[in-house]
Parts: C-alpha cells; sequence; structure tokens
C-alpha cells in the first residue's frame, strides 16, 4: 500500500510541476544580456533568452522533466524571433561552413549529362538569438521541428546546388536542426543530389576517368550579408558497409572529391556592387569497363577479324564475295545498337574510333575481294580479235622486212670476202694459158638461191 501511495504522489507531483512553473514570479527567470546588447528587430540579434532557473538536485520532487525545460527555453528564444532576418553581430555577415559527405555514386547518365549521388548534406552557422545559459539549465542542445523545409521555425541559410537537375528541397530529408547553448547550429541532411554535369574525359569512354563539377552557394544572398567556407576539406567520401566503400557491383566508383571556393566578382551577377561566394566540389570517377570491353570492343575487333579471312578463300567461291559484303553490314548494323549507350560529346571517342575503323577495314577488304575476283575471270573481248589480228601482221612483216635486209648484208659481206680470197689466190698462182681462165675466176657467182628461198 505504500508503495502505491508513493508512486500516485510522484504522478500527482508530475501533472502539477508545469501549472506550479507557469505561478512562479517573474524574479525567478533571468534572462542575462549577451556582450553585443543590440536589439534583434531591425534584424539583429536580440538579446540573449536564457531561463536560468537552476535544477536543485537535493529534493527529488523539484525536478523538472528535461522535455519540459526543452520547450520552456524554445518558447523564451522564440519570443519575437524573425526567421525571415539573418543572424549578424557587430553589423557583419554571417559565416556558413558546408561540408557534403558523398556515399554512393547511384547512377550516371552520360548521354543526357545528369548524375545523381547520395550524399549527407552539413551546413554549420551561428546565431546569436539562440543562446541561453546551459549550466544554469542543465541543457547543452535542443532540436528544433522541422516539419518541412519552409516551416522551419529558426532562420537558415538558403544554401542550393546552382547546377542541380532537380531542387534539393525535395530531394533531400527533413531533420531536425540541433542547436547548441551558445548559437551553434549544425544541420545535417541526408538524400540525393542530381547533378546537371558538364562531364569532362569523355574521349577515352569507356576507359579513363569522369570528372564532375558541383557548384554549391547562396541564391538569394551575397558575401556581405552570408559569407560560404568549406567546413574542413569541404569533402568527404563516405566509408561504410552500404556506401562506396561496401560496393562490388557498381558501373561508376568514387575516387576523389575536393572542393575549393571561389568567388564571382561584384559584376557577375546584377546589380552590381555584390561579391558572391560558393564552393566548388569537383568528383572524379571511374567506370568498370571490363563489361564494356568484352560487349563492345570484342565483337568489332572479331568482326574484322573475319573480314580479312575471306582472303583465304579461293576466287572461285561464290561465297568469298558474299562473306566480303556482310561484314561491313554487321559492323553497321551493331554501330546502330551501341549508339544509346555512347556519351554525347563534341568529340569521338575511344567506342567510336573503333567502330569507325572497322568499318573502313570491312569496306577495304569488300574492295579489295572485288579486284581480285575480277582478275581471276578476266577474259579478253572479241572485239578486240581483229585488232590483234591486224597488228600481228603487221608485225610479221617487219620483222621479215628486217631479216632481208640483215640477210642480203651478210651475203654481200660474204661475196666481198671471197673476192678478196680469190684475187690473193690468183696472185701468187698464175694460171697458164691466159687471162680466159683469170677473167673467169674474177666474176663469182651471187648465191640467190638463199633469198629466193626466204623471200618465198
Amino acid at each position: 500500500m505504500r508503495q502505491r501511495r508513493g508512486r500516485a504522489g510522484v504522478a500527482v507531483a508530475a501533472l502539477l510541476a508545469p501549472l506550479l512553473l507557469l505561478a512562479a514570479p517573474p524574479a525567478a527567470w533571468a534572462k542575462p544580456q549577451p556582450a553585443g546588447g543590440a536589439s534583434g528587430g531591425d534584424g539583429g540579434p536580440a538579446p540573449a533568452k536564457a531561463p536560468v532557473r537552476a535544477v536543485n538536485n537535493t529534493a527529488a520532487d523539484d525536478i523538472e522533466p528535461r522535455s519540459s525545460i526543452e520547450g520552456q527555453i524554445k518558447e523564451e528564444l522564440l519570443d519575437g524571433y524573425d526567421k525571415m532576418n539573418y543572424p549578424w553581430e557587430e553589423h557583419g555577415p554571417c559565416n556558413v561552413s558546408l561540408n557534403i559527405v558523398f556515399n554512393k555514386v547511384l547512377n550516371v547518365d552520360l548521354y543526357g549529362g545528369v548524375m545523381r549521388v547520395s550524399v549527407w548534406y552539413r551546413l554549420r552557422w551561428n546565431d546569436p538569438r539562440l543562446r541561453w545559459d546551459g549550466n544554469a539549465t542543465g541543457v547543452k542542445d535542443i532540436f528544433f521541428d522541422n516539419m518541412a523545409q519552409d516551416q522551419l521555425e529558426i532562420w537558415f541559410p538558403d544554401v542550393t546546388l546552382w547546377n542541380a537537375a532537380t531542387d534539393i528541397s525535395s530531394t533531400l530529408g527533413i531533420k531536425w536542426p540541433r542547436v547548441s547553448s551558445n548559437g551553434d547550429i549544425f544541420w545535417t541532411r541526408n538524400g540525393i543530389l542530381e547533378v546537371a554535369c558538364n562531364f569532362k574525359g569523355l574521349e577515352a569512354y569507356p576507359f579513363g576517368r569522369v570528372s564532375c563539377e558541383l557548384e554549391v552557394g547562396s541564391w538569394a544572398m551575397a558575401a556581405n550579408k552570408m559569407d560560404l567556407w568549406p567546413f574542413k576539406e569541404g569533402a568527404t567520401i563516405g566509408l561504410s558497409l552500404t556506401g562506396e566503400d561496401g560496393a562490388q557491383t557498381v558501373e561508376y566508383s568514387l575516387i576523389n572529391a575536393t572542393a575549393r571556393r571561389h568567388v564571382y566578382g561584384a559584376c557577375a551577377f546584377p546589380p552590381c556592387g555584390d561579391e558572391w561566394p560558393v564552393i566548388l566540389f569537383n568528383l572524379t570517377l571511374v567506370r568498370a569497363s571490363v563489361l564494356y570491353t568484352f560487349k563492345i570492343l570484342l565483337p568489332q575487333i572479331v568482326l574484322t577479324m573475319v573480314a580479312f579471312s575471306t582472303f583465304w578463300l579461293s576466287p572461285d567461291c561464290g561465297e568469298r564475295l558474299g562473306l566480303a559484303i556482310t561484314v561491313p553490314l554487321a559492323v553497321a548494323v551493331y554501330d546502330l545498337l551501341v549508339f544509346n549507350s555512347l556519351p554525347t560529346s563534341n568529340r569521338i571517342n575511344f567506342v567510336s574510333a573503333m567502330g569507325l575503323l572497322a568499318f573502313l577495314f570491312s569496306i577495304a577488304v569488300l574492295v579489295l575481294n572485288a579486284l581480285i575476283i575480277q582478275l581471276w575471270f578476266y577474259r579478253e573481248p572479241s572485239y578486240f580479235g581483229g585488232m590483234v589480228n591486224i597488228a600481228n601482221t603487221m608485225l610479221s612483216y617487219r620483222e621479215q622486212c628486217v631479216w632481208v635486209e640483215v640477210l642480203r648484208v651478210l651475203h654481200d659481206i660474204k661475196l666481198a670476202i671471197v673476192r678478196q680470197q680469190r684475187q690473193l689466190m690468183a696472185k701468187n698462182r698464175p694460171w697458164k694459158g691466159g687471162g680466159k681462165r683469170q677473167a673467169c675466176a674474177s666474176r663469182p657467182a651471187a648465191p640467190r638461191s638463199l633469198l629466193a628461198s626466204f623471200c618465198c
């Protein structure tokens, strides 16, 4: 019975605690002024509102639930809070730090120029209007409700992805920002970034590396109101079992992520006079090229080898020319099939170069086969026969005339030699009886039978 009475007393005390707090005198709440001390009515920070009701640990009945204390702190902080005005101190800009953790590349559409990547989107800034005495209340940090991004109870920086294919307000999750007692705010959200990329490195497709650049900055506030800086290294590659480190069958792997700050000039965006800081994230991806090698490049090489194999066939084989015609047609159809998977670029990539080279080789093989078959089955046309006979007759007659002249010259030489020998013999051996014998000897007879036989 005593235990039941004790439990009932504790329950009654818990129900009456909020009523006792409301009935407490105003002096029980102290509102210390911050060092700046400026009013937040014109956009500046309001005086820090800190319920400093001490937690008495000596009496168990006086201990208030943490949820009740956090609710009172948020009520005091949001009293007169204007979330449309940015926080500033000493009329300076609000410094915002950004860090993006890239967990996994979900999809890369080289044909459409869009990349989808899973990220953790983390922002840090300080709002002096959201400060309280954490030691007195025992509450170091609290969370503010965020049913939707436009319904957030406090001011938040409009840091967005400039080259986004889809607005990040619809792709990032709805998470609660955490506010510390010194005014530091940490807001992290997980989700998907859809980036409209201008891919670089497509010349080596499907080999090599591909890079994409993300441009993140404020959409409405220039550097005089909000200054954007990368937090730590700015870009981080997630190392988890469900992220890039635990993936085994992905087409693209993220191997490097860097971040750098860039400031556009005063007249980069009208009106002139304000500078716009942005953070440029550069992502380097490597592609799994084994599948492309076996499915695209290897068939083109095999088709080219088949085209050259037609030279092993005999020209008498009718299938030789048919095979030579089929190969360029097969290469052209295969190029049409892989066309949709190729990235759009103003430069020719490796796959396109291989396809063009295979097509040109197949056309050259076809032309050579046609020439070889034409020479193999070449026959002299009939209308050239008469002209050939006439030419042969003319050549034969010319040849006979030449030989007649040669024989005549040889005959004259022979007669001269015979005449000379006879004259020498007549001088050495004179004949008796006279000149009749000498006269007959000096008149040699010409061998006309040889010339007559040749001409006939």
